[in-house]
């Protein structure tokens, strides 16, 4: 089966032929930076849809933590 495995040793998300318990058996291609492009893209979109303002927008995975986006502050200058 193919899905995104999480590397033990790199720590790298990669799209990859697995056994369905997260052993890579076959073909792998590492898509960290685009995985973490594309949480990003997905948090800031949700950020602006519901309206958050100055707020976070972000998920709860239980027992694991959480996520959030936080708009930039209006006098951040860095890029």
């Amino acid at each position: 089966m193919k899905g995104l495995v999480v590397t033990a040793i790199g720590n790298r998300i990669e799209w990859a032929t697995h056994n369905g318990q997260g052993v890579i058996t076959g073909k792998r291609e590492d898509v960290t930076d685009q995985a973490i492009k594309a949480v990003f893209q997905h948090l800031q979109a949700e950020h602006k849809r519901n309206n958050r303002g100055k707020g976070s927008f972000g998920y709860v995975f239980e027992g694991l933590g959480e996520i959030h986006f936080h708009p930039p502050k209006s006098d951040d200058t860095s890029k």
